[in-house]
C-alpha cells in the first residue's frame, strides 16, 4: 500500500514554467548597453575613426563607460565563474611581468602595457557577466544571433574594401594587394570573418537563401584578405563543422580517419594552390601569387620562415629567451618589440607574433600554463553541448589565431567574443547548478507528499 501512495505521489504533475510573454521580448537599458559595446567592438569602431580621421581612441570613453556601467549593474552581482580563471591568468601574466619589468629589456612603458590589459579586461568581464545574467534562453539566443548579424556586416566590409580606401587618410597595411575593410590589419580582418563564419554555422538565418549567402560572403572576405592563417583556419572551421553535425560520435570518428586518409594519400594541397593560380578568370599579383602558394605549402605541413613570413625566426628567438628566463620571463613588453631580434624597414623590432609565446616570454612558465589551461578547459566545456557550440568556434578561432599573432587579446572584438564564450560557459554552469538545486527541493517535497499519502491510506484502513 506504501508503495502505491508513492507512485500516485510521484505521478502528480509539476506545474510547467510560465511561458516567455511579450513583454520579456523588450530590451532594457542593459541590453541597449551590451549591444552597443558589441558593435563598437566587432565593426571596430576605433580604428575606423582613424583611418578615417586621423585620430585614434575616439570610442574608447564611450567603452570605458559602458562597460563599467554593465559590470556595476551586472559583474557585482553575478559571478561568471569560468571568466574568473580568465581573469585570473592575465592578473598572473601581469604580475610577474610587472615584477620583472627592465627598461634593458623592453622599449614600451610598463605603464601602457597594464592599462591596455585592464581596458581589455573590463570589455571581457562586462560581456561575459552580461551573458551568464540573461536566465531566459530567448535573450540568450537573440543576443548570440545580434553577434553574429554585426559580426557579417564587419566581414562584408573587407568586399567593400576598393570604395573604403578612397575615404581613408591612413592606408591600411598591404592594402594595394590585400583587403581589410574596417580594420587596419588584414589578419584581423580575416579573423572577424572567421568568427562570422563561425557563428553563422552554429545560429543560420531561418532563410536558407539568406544563410548561403551570407556564408558566401563570410568565406569570400577571408580569402580576399590574403590572410594564410585566416584561410586555414576557415578550411578548419568547414571541417570541424562537418564533423560535429554528425550525430554519433563512431560515425564521425570513422569519417574524420577517412578524411585524414584521403588528405594524406590522393590530396596534394600544392596542386590545388597551384591549379587557383594558374587560373586565368582572375588576375592575381606577385605579393597574392606567393601568399596562395604558401597556403598549399602550409597545408602540406612546409611551416619555414618563407610560408611563415619570418614568423618561425621570431619563435625561436621568442622561445630560445624564454627558455633563458624560464619561470618568471623578461616582464612585460618585451615580447611585444623584441629589441635585438628582427627589425622591419620602417625601423621597428618585431614581436613574438604567438601569444602563448609572449606569455612564456615575458611572464614565465606559470603564466603560460594557466593560460593554456583556462582555454583548454573552456574549449573542453565548450565542445560538449550544442548550445555552447557558438563558444567552441569562437575559442578554437582565437586559439588558432593566437599561435601566429601576439596582441590578440588587446584586439576589442576578440575580447568581446571571449566574453559571450566565457558568458555563454558561465550560464550553462549556473544552470545545472540551479538545475541541481531545484531537482533537490523536488525530490524532497515529493518524498514528503509520498509519506503524507501514506500515512492518510494507512489511516483510512
Amino acid at each position: 500500500m506504501q508503495r502505491l501512495a508513492i507512485k500516485l505521489a510521484l505521478n502528480e504533475q509539476i506545474p510547467k514554467a510560465p511561458r516567455l510573454t511579450g513583454k520579456t521580448r523588450k530590451l532594457d537599458l542593459v541590453d541597449v548597453m551590451a549591444r552597443a559595446i558589441t558593435a563598437i567592438c566587432l565593426l571596430n569602431l576605433n580604428g575606423v575613426i582613424t583611418m578615417m580621421f586621423g585620430f585614434g581612441q575616439a570610442m574608447s570613453g564611450a567603452m570605458l563607460i559602458l562597460s563599467l556601467a554593465l559590470i556595476v549593474w551586472k559583474g557585482l552581482r553575478i559571478i561568471a565563474g569560468p571568466a574568473i580563471f580568465f581573469v585570473v591568468t592575465v592578473a598572473i601574466y601581469l604580475i610577474i611581468g610587472n615584477a620583472t619589468y627592465s627598461t634593458l629589456n623592453s622599449i614600451i612603458p610598463v605603464e601602457e602595457v597594464i592599462r591596455n590589459y585592464l581596458a581589455a579586461l573590463l570589455l571581457f568581464w562586462s560581456l561575459a557577466t552580461y551573458v551568464a545574467s540573461l536566465n531566459q534562453p530567448e535573450k540568450v539566443e537573440r543576443f548570440i544571433r545580434f553577434f553574429r548579424s554585426v559580426s557579417i556586416i564587419s566581414a562584408s566590409s573587407i568586399l567593400l574594401s576598393p570604395w573604403l580606401v578612397g575615404l581613408y587618410v591612413n592606408m591600411p597595411v598591404q592594402a594595394e594587394f590585400r583587403m581589410s575593410g574596417f580594420f587596419m590589419n588584414p589578419n584581423e580582418a580575416g579573423c572577424i570573418a572567421n568568427l562570422a563564419l563561425g557563428l553563422l554555422l552554429t545560429k543560420p538565418f531561418q532563410n536558407r537563401i539568406l544563410q548561403v549567402v551570407a556564408i558566401g560572403i563570410a568565406v569570400v572576405a577571408t580569402v580576399l584578405t590574403f590572410s594564410k592563417t585566416a584561410i586555414a583556419i576557415c578550411l578548419l572551421i568547414l571541417t570541424l563543422w562537418a564533423l560535429l553535425s554528425i550525430r554519433k560520435w563512431s560515425v564521425a570518428i570513422v569519417w574524420s580517419l577517412l578524411l585524414i586518409g584521403v588528405l594524406t594519400v590522393d590530396v596534394d594541397p600544392k596542386g590545388i594552390t597551384a591549379a587557383v593560380v594558374d587560373q586565368d578568370v582572375i588576375e592575381l599579383d606577385n605579393n597574392q601569387v606567393r601568399r596562395i602558394l604558401a597556403i598549399g605549402d602550409i597545408l602540406a605541413g612546409e611551416i619555414d620562415e618563407s610560408t611563415s613570413t619570418g614568423r618561425t625566426e621570431l619563435w625561436k628567438i621568442t622561445l630560445d629567451r624564454a627558455m633563458e628566463h624560464f619561470f618568471f620571463g623578461q616582464g612585460l613588453g618585451s615580447q611585444h618589440r623584441i629589441v635585438g631580434g628582427v627589425m622591419t624597414k620602417q625601423g621597428e623590432w618585431l614581436g613574438s607574433h604567438n601569444v602563448f609565446l609572449l606569455f612564456f616570454g615575458e611572464a614565465g612558465i606559470f603564466a603560460v600554463l594557466s593560460l593554456v589551461a583556462t582555454l583548454g578547459f573552456a574549449l573542453a566545456n565548450s565542445i560538449r553541448s550544442r548550445s555552447t557550440w557558438p563558444a567552441f568556434f569562437c575559442l578554437m578561432i582565437i586559439v588558432s589565431t593566437g599561435m601566429s599573432t601576439h596582441g590578440l587579446l588587446n584586439l576589442s572584438f576578440v575580447c568581446a567574443a571571449l566574453g559571450l564564450s566565457y558568458g555563454l560557459l558561465a550560464a550553462k554552469a549556473m544552470k545545472c547548478r540551479s538545475q541541481l538545486s531545484l531537482n533537490g527541493r523536488r525530490s524532497a517535497r515529493l518524498y514528503e507528499k509520498s509519506i503524507a499519502n501514506a500515512q492518510k491510506f494507512r489511516n483510512t484502513f
